[in-house]
């Protein structure tokens, strides 16, 4: 019988026998018999983050399937027919949904351009945190138009591993201020960061936002205005009459219990797709809805 059922897209490589597999062999070179079948528990306290993340992902899609077997376990051949058609259909309707994205007014941009400033390990988050802010683009109803700039080197090397091939997005190996069909729409440029002086009052598809691609522990302050600077004072981007202004969320405004103002990417997406897809915009609920509870004050 035919089996069938809606993945989530996952964008990561490894499966759960890959990452039991690296674990167990790491625990071999160290002299260690601890790895056993029946100690799951233990084994995923021992994985690292990223691992843990491949290996929920991966748990979720066999949960998915699991529960569709038993949907189809009393039904007819022509009802199962009819049930896994109507799966198909739900992934096809999914996947044209994601076109849609390409061509979006609601423009949000990654400047890639901070590879230097990274280590190994932050421009891993990096990649991992891109991934989040597509999958973003599958329950939205205002989809995102992501453009993907100075993506080459090693960030496109991973984020391939990870899919991004099959991603409706734009890549760019330009930087964004060079992307041609990106100044022609004359909208204004919104670059994102904490550092601003400016709080954002709302998002508009009249802009194009732009968030740095830089994962620095410890934080560098003001890395990002700098890079404004820096190309504002561009003798081609004076000469098009190009100003790209700075601004931050208005997360203090809003909320009086902010510990932490620094956000992962795909948290910073996800707030301004929640309050572009809001009937009343609310920028309150925007925040607390995606906010994570590292960035808030303990009670």
């Amino acid at each position: 019988m035919e089996e069938f059922y809606i993945e989530n897209d996952d964008f990561f490589g490894d499966n759960i026998s890959d990452i039991e597999k690296k674990q167990k062999e790491k625990e071999e070179r160290k002299g260690k018999n601890t790895y056993k079948n029946n100690n799951n528990i233990n084994n995923e306290n021992k994985l690292n983050k990223r691992q843990k993340t491949r290996l929920n992902e991966k748990k979720k899609k066999e949960e998915i399937k699991l529960e569709h077997k038993n949907q189809v376990q009393n039904m007819t051949k022509e009802e199962k027919d009819i049930f896994y058609q109507k799966l198909r259909d739900e992934k096809k309707q999914l996947k044209e949904n994601l076109k849609q994205a390409l061509s979006s007014d609601f423009i949000i941009v990654f400047d890639l351009d901070f590879n230097s400033s990274m280590g190994f390990n932050e421009i891993k988050s990096l990649i991992i945190q891109l991934g989040y802010c597509y999958s973003i683009n599958k329950k939205n109803k205002n989809k995102i138009s992501f453009y993907l700039t100075n993506y080459d080197g090693f960030i496109k090397e991973e984020l391939e591993k990870m899919g991004s091939k099959s991603w409706y997005s734009h890549f760019e190996k330009e930087q964004f201020y060079n992307i041609e069909k990106l100044i022609k729409l004359n909208k204004e440029f919104i670059y994102l960061t904490p550092d601003s002086n400016e709080e954002l009052n709302e998002v508009s598809k009249d802009k194009i936002y732009i968030i740095g691609g830089l994962v620095d522990k410890p934080v560098i302050k003001d890395k990002t205005l700098l890079r404004i600077s820096q190309i504002n004072n561009l003798d081609f981007i004076k000469e098009k009459g190009i100003k790209i202004k700075s601004a931050k969320l208005p997360l203090f405004k809003y909320l009086n219990n902010i510990a932490n103002p620094i956000l992962n990417l795909n948290t910073v997406v996800e707030i301004l797709s929640n309050y572009m897809d809001m009937d009343i915009k609310d920028w309150k609920k925007a925040i607390e809805l995606s906010i994570p509870q590292r960035n808030l004050k303990k009670e």
